[in-house]
């Protein structure tokens, strides 16, 4: 009897768990068609490089998008997906990347996502309000 009240609190756990899961996933993809579908309407076209296996701030790993607006300057841009506010202030004061001298880089939050905008080019002027516009419309 005991076996079988432990096995289905194990069962009921495992389901939940996958539901769970399930459920994080699909609104971490309504964001970021969010976040597309707005650029695209301001003329940027976004081409996803998946989920990045490095550059993770306080254990998120980020979504990774190269955006343009003409084909000669491409900007990429590191979406991370957290849990709460506090965890993006944190990811925010312990971020560092490994890029040139010349490329800068911009924060965008809203809520519990972090859009860092890279411009390998140094002028962040190109796309940053864009794409505070669309991160704001989360």
């Amino acid at each position: 009897m005991m076996k079988r009240a432990v096995l289905g609190l194990l069962m009921y756990t495992l389901i939940l768990m996958l539901i769970s899961g399930c459920s994080e996933q699909a609104v971490d993809g309504d964001i970021l068609k969010g976040l597309e579908a707005s650029l695209e309407t301001q003329g940027i076209s976004m081409q996803q490089e998946g989920r990045q296996s490095s550059d993770a701030l306080e254990k998120v790993y980020p979504y990774k998008f190269t955006i343009q607006a003409d084909p000669k300057s491409e900007d990429y841009i590191l979406v991370y997906l957290f849990d709460g506010n506090n965890q993006v202030e944190q990811a925010i004061k312990n971020q560092h990347y490994t890029i040139t001298s010349l490329t800068k880089f911009a924060n965008i939050t809203n809520a519990n996502v972090l859009v860092v905008y890279f411009a390998p080019s140094g002028d962040l002027d190109k796309y940053q309000k864009k794409i505070e516009d669309a991160v704001n419309q989360l």
